[in-house]
C-alpha cells in the first residue's frame, strides 16, 4: 500500500467565492493600460501638427483574452513604424523623390527633393521614439493602475 497524504480544505469557500472577483479588477486595469499605451503612442507618432496621421491611425492595443489577462500591449504592423521609431541609418536607401516632395511641401520646407533625399540616406535620420515614450508614459501611470484594481479587489473581498 502506497503511503498517501491529502489535505482537504472545508470552510473555505467563502474565500473562494471572493478570489473569483479577481478577475473583475484584472480585467479592466489591463485594459486601462493597453489603451493609455495605445493613446500614448498614436499622439507621439504624429510629432508635427501637418503630419498626416498614417502612422498613429495603424496603432492598435490588445489584451489577453484568458480569464485573468497575463499581458496587454499596444502594437502597430505599419511597415515604416520601425524606421519613424529607430531613425534611418547613415548609408541606407534614399527616400523616393515623390515621398521626399510631399514630405517637404507638408513642413514648408524649400528644397530640392533629390538633394534632400540624398542627405536623408547619406546621414540618416532621428528616430522619434513613439512607441518607447508611450512606454515610458504608460510605465509612470501604472502604479495609480495598480493601487485602483487593488482597491477593487480589496473591496469586494470584505
Amino acid at each position: 500500500m502506497a503511503n498517501e497524504f491529502s489535505a482537504e480544505l472545508l470552510g473555505e469557500e467563502e474565500h473562494i467565492r471572493r478570489l473569483t472577483h479577481v478577475p473583475d479588477a484584472v480585467r479592466p486595469f489591463m485594459f486601462r493600460a493597453a489603451g493609455t499605451a495605445r493613446k500614448e503612442a498614436k499622439e507621439r507618432a504624429k510629432p508635427h501638427p501637418v503630419d498626416l496621421g498614417t502612422l498613429a491611425n495603424t496603432v492598435r492595443s490588445e489584451v489577453d483574452r484568458a480569464a485573468i489577462p497575463l499581458y496587454a500591449r499596444a502594437y502597430t504592423d505599419n511597415d515604416v513604424a520601425g524606421q519613424l521609431e529607430e531613425g534611418r541609418r547613415p548609408g541606407g536607401r534614399a527616400p523616393t523623390v515623390r515621398r521626399a516632395s510631399r514630405w517637404l511641401f507638408r513642413h514648408g520646407i524649400h528644397a530640392n527633393p533629390v538633394q534632400w533625399a540624398r542627405q536623408v540616406a547619406e546621414h540618416g535620420t532621428r528616430g522619434v521614439l513613439f512607441m518607447a515614450k508611450a512606454r515610458d508614459v504608460t510605465a509612470a501611470k501604472l502604479p495609480e493602475m495598480i493601487r485602483e484594481a487593488e482597491r477593487q479587489i480589496e473591496s469586494k473581498w470584505r
